[in-house]
């Protein structure tokens, strides 16, 4: 005889047996569901639970009138001062934040301004001059202090044949300076100018071939350095002692790089003429503005800087002039909350339900013992 139960399947089995292949229908359909309803989502968007509005256009300046613009590239805030270094006119001008022209530093000095900084510790302003190869350092007054020249053998050692660019200060005072010579590498000099170490082989070669390619900006914010790698069209992030710890990717050029509050970034790219909004884990979180000559667009940004009150200041390299923008703070999204609000949700949600009820159904229709005659 044959093993097999020669009885056919009693109507409460079939009836299990429909609603199990139902249930397994309806599972896999929300599965379906969900993967093509999240397939066309923006790259760019962060899993992050921080939400950022996109910054605002206030007003410009600098393209005319008197301290006309050509060349602007580094920009720094001090209260009520906009200090923006100029390679085209070879000085620093110095604005108002509403941007009233108000004086001239460095004239007699520099030769090609690109970058400035402010030291936390004394006030004054550092100035990288690409064609002198040196750091200028002036009084906020336009007083020139000195050339800045690190202390110790090590520091001679280290800026022999430099040619220093982008600048920043930690709130300790520690500078950091990009080389954009022939090491393309980020230096740490402390509060004193002793010199503090570089960037090494941790970091990871990019597309130009090199671990650093043309470092265009600096931002230190808490136990973090964030370096614009340009050419290599990424971001870097380093401990302050300069050790790598993650890179995230450009389709864009990226040059300046400002820390702001809650842990947040905004970023130049030059090429998209965009202002980018970086969460912590470098996720961009929204952006602003777009290519172009007219208010509130950019020509090829460069430099970024904040007045702290929620404005951040842009020059447009390509524009000749200097962009205003306000930037909101970071909030905290209500992830529940946006769910219940994404009708996304809601299809996946009730696909899934309907599995779940069919495979339970089907499990107690399974168990019910069938009537007998």
């Amino acid at each position: 005889m044959s093993a097999r139960d020669p009885r056919p399947r009693s109507r409460v089995e079939t009836r299990a047996i429909v609603l199990g292949v139902a249930a397994a229908v309806a599972l896999a359909a929300s599965c379906v569901a969900g993967s093509l309803l999240w397939a066309g989502r923006d790259s760019d968007e962060s899993a992050s639970s921080i939400r950022v509005e996109p910054p605002v256009f206030s007003r410009e300046f600098g393209a005319s009138g008197p301290g006309a613009l050509k060349q602007p590239v580094g920009i720094a805030v001090d209260g009520a001062r906009v200090f923006v270094a100029d390679a085209g006119r070879g000085d620093v001008a110095v604005f108002s934040t509403s941007g009233r022209f108000a004086s001239a530093l460095g004239t007699a000095t520099l030769e090609t301004p690109v970058y400035v900084a402010l030291s936390p510790l004394d006030g004054r302003l550092y100035v990288s001059d690409r064609l002198s190869r040196t750091i200028e350092v002036f009084g906020v007054d336009g007083t020139f202090v000195r050339t800045f020249a690190p202390a110790g053998a090590a520091g001679e050692i280290a800026i022999r044949d430099w040619r220093p660019f982008a600048l920043a200060f930690a709130d300790d005072g520690t500078l950091y300076v990009s080389d954009v010579g022939t090491h393309q590498r980020v230096i740490a000099f402390g509060p004193t100018g002793e010199y503090r170490g570089e960037t090494g082989d941790d970091l990871p070669k990019g597309p130009s071939g090199g671990s650093l390619s043309f470092a265009n900006g600096l931002a230190v914010s808490g136990d973090l350095v964030v370096v614009a790698d340009s050419n290599n069209r990424r971001l870097l992030f380093l401990t302050r002692q300069l050790r790598f710890l993650r890179a995230v990717t450009f389709s864009g050029l990226p040059r300046g790089v400002l820390a702001l509050n809650d842990g947040l970034f905004a970023v130049m790219d030059t090429t998209g003429g965009e202002l980018l909004i970086l969460g912590p884990d470098g996720a961009t979180l929204t952006r602003g503005a777009s290519k172009g000559t007219a208010p509130g667009q950019f020509y090829a940004p460069t430099g970024i800087a904040t007045d702290g009150d929620g404005h951040v200041f842009v020059t447009d390299t390509g524009g000749s002039r200097v962009s205003v923008w306000a930037v909101a703070g970071a909030v905290r999204r209500n992830l529940l909350l946006e769910a219940l609000a994404d009708p996304r949700w809601w299809i996946v949600a009730i696909g899934a339900l309907l599995g779940v009820g069919l495979a339970a159904t089907a499990g107690f229709v399974a168990k019910k013992p069938s009537s007998t005659i």
